[in-house]
C-alpha cells in the first residue's frame, strides 16, 4: 500500500500545483476585471458630474498609427525612403 502512495505522490503534487496556478490566474483575472469596472464607473461618474477625467483609462487600445510608429521605431527603422515605398530590394 505504501508503494502505491509513493508512486502516486509526484502526480498528485503536480496536479495540485497545476490546480493552484490556474486558480490563482483566474482569481487575478477576476480581480483585474472588477478593478477596471470600478475605474470605468468612477470615470463615467466624474464625466457626468462635469469634471474632466484625470487620465485615459489604461485598458483602451492605442490607434493603429501609433502602433505602427512604435513598431518601426523599436526596430530602429528610420529610413529616408519615400512613404509607401515597399523596400522589397533592400537587405535587412
Amino acid at each position: 500500500m505504501l508503494e502505491i502512495l509513493a508512486a502516486l505522490a509526484p502526480s498528485l503534487f503536480v496536479g495540485l500545483l497545476f490546480w493552484w496556478v490556474i486558480r490563482s490566474m483566474l482569481n487575478g483575472d477576476r480581480r483585474e476585471r472588477e478593478a477596471l469596472a470600478r475605474l470605468d464607473a468612477h470615470e463615467s461618474q466624474r464625466s457626468r458630474a462635469g469634471q474632466e477625467p484625470a487620465h485615459e483609462p489604461a485598458h483602451e487600445a492605442p490607434d493603429a498609427a501609433a502602433l505602427s510608429r512604435d513598431r518601426d521605431s523599436s526596430r530602429g527603422e528610420h529610413s529616408l525612403r519615400a512613404p509607401g515605398a515597399s523596400g522589397a530590394g533592400e537587405a535587412r
